[in-house]
């Protein structure tokens, strides 16, 4: 397994472009408050520096500054599943993989209907690679920003956002 990382198989090149990436994203959301609920995704891919994927997810893969690791993440809006992860790294594996989910009613109906503001974190494995994900409710961001915004600056501190989140979104030390 620890020949598939990406960690050990990239050149030093790759590995700068990956902490470029990680510095930009932080920057970004240092200084990223939403302006318009409705295009926070579109808001995030850019800032973020989130190129690869389709119109509905995008994915960036970083270093964190003080981590010999490689971080995948993912935003969406809708839920992420095992299968789809392994398409998109064909050239090996990252270390940990992160899902946020910013939803509406037109992609997630049911837990719209229901006014939940975020769904608690999940995670599952896909191909020995843990996923952790988290949903929130694109009409509750107003409400919710602080936490997704917590919790997009620890992962890209290189932190363990689901480990110091409680289902009430609040957070606490380990």
């Amino acid at each position: 397994m620890k020949d598939l990382l990406w960690i050990n198989r990239w050149d030093g090149r790759r590995k700068n472009s990956a902490r470029e990436k990680q510095t930009i994203g932080q920057s970004f959301i240092s200084d990223y408050s939403i302006t318009d609920f409705r295009q926070v995704l579109s808001e995030l891919w850019a800032g973020l520096a989130m190129n690869i994927g389709s119109e509905n997810s995008r994915y960036v893969t970083f270093i964190p500054p003080t981590a010999n690791e490689v971080i995948k993440l993912r935003i969406s809006d809708h839920p992420s599943n095992e299968n789809e992860w392994g398409e998109k790294e064909l050239t090996g594996l990252p270390n940990r993989r992160y899902s946020i989910v910013i939803f509406s009613s037109k992609s997630m109906p049911n837990e719209s209907n229901k006014d939940v503001r975020y769904l608690p974190w999940r995670s599952y494995s896909a191909q020995n690679i843990p996923v952790h994900e988290i949903a929130f409710n694109r009409f509750y961001l107003i409400e919710t920003f602080s936490l997704l915004k917590t919790i997009l600056e620890t992962i890209y501190n290189g932190g363990s956002p689901e480990k110091t989140t409680n289902n009430s979104g609040e957070l606490y030390t380990c």
